[in-house]
């Protein structure tokens, strides 16, 4: 049972610390994106400033496609009594 895993090369702690310190230059922006989107999306007065025209447009289309739908079956229901 050897100590050495295969696909693992033998390096002097020196180039591990050289390599580990890469890989955090590379990842730190990375981060750092992440960090930014995460307090962007979690701020709720910004979210609800960029969705409230959105929103307001739907809620118009709602209600009005709801008053046309009341005013066509009080419209047919009224044609009924009168030729009933």
């Amino acid at each position: 049972m050897g100590e050495r895993k295969t696909g693992v090369a033998s390096s002097s702690p020196e180039d591990l610390e050289q390599e580990v310190a890469r890989i955090r230059e590379d990842i730190e922006p990375v981060a750092r994106e992440l960090d930014r989107r995460r307090h962007a999306m979690m701020d709720w007065r910004t979210q609800v400033k960029k969705r409230a025209p959105k929103a307001a447009r739907f809620v118009a289309v709602a209600l009005g496609v709801v008053t046309a739908v009341k005013t066509i079956r009080h419209r047919r229901a009224q044609r009924k009594a009168a030729t009933a």
